[in-house]
């Protein structure tokens, strides 16, 4: 079954706002929100699905998240930095090193994905090109989960099954008191025709 949630941003809190869309027959989790658009499928989750996101913990949702968008682990490529690393190396290097001239204009090329830098490195003099690329947490992902998932997705998910645990009571207690109702009914319907 396709549930939806919509979570507003507070002003307040500045939390962020996202619209999650799960199917509880598929194991499907997907996201658009402010903090990036994830999804990913749980085909075999082993309960309900509600109660399998429940159970989930906070490092475990970012790794499956980050998988969603084709990253690897839970560092990005910070393509700034890196080539900030790879001026300030060719720069100690100097003018009078026979390559500076060649890495300057290498610098001038793009650097804003980790591709970027794998080709710089088959191109570069400098020894160990390796060593200065520059990899941050993606703190997208990471702030979806605390301020989204992990908080009041996780909020709504228990009001949810609480309230349907409820009505299932609810419904066995009217079950439950149908007899003695029919009973009352039927004892009122012949004290009606016998007067």
């Amino acid at each position: 079954m396709l549930k939806l949630y919509n979570i507003p941003n507070t002003r307040e809190t500045a939390e962020g706002w996202a619209i999650i869309v799960i199917d509880t027959e598929l194991g499907l989790f997907t996201t658009v929100s402010d903090w990036g658009n994830y999804g990913y499928l749980w085909s075999s989750p082993g309960k309900e699905f509600r109660a399998f996101l429940l159970g989930l913990n906070l490092d475990y949702v970012r790794s499956k998240l980050l998988t969603s968008i084709g990253v690897r682990s839970q560092h990005v490529f910070d393509g700034a930095a890196t080539k900030k690393a790879i001026r300030e190396a060719v720069e100690e290097k100097g003018p009078g090193w026979e390559w500076y001239e060649w890495e300057i204009a290498l610098l001038q090329s793009s650097m804003s994905e980790e591709g970027d830098y794998d080709a710089w490195q088959s191109e570069t003099h400098l020894e160990e090109p390796w060593g200065f690329g520059v990899f941050v947490s993606n703190h997208q992902v990471t702030a979806f989960c605390e301020n989204v998932f992990m908080t009041r997705f996780k909020d709504l998910l228990r009001a949810e099954l609480e309230a349907e645990k409820q009505a299932d009571k609810d419904v066995q207690t009217l079950r439950d008191g149908m007899p003695a109702i029919r009973a009352a009914v039927q004892e009122d319907i012949k004290r009606l025709k016998g007067s």
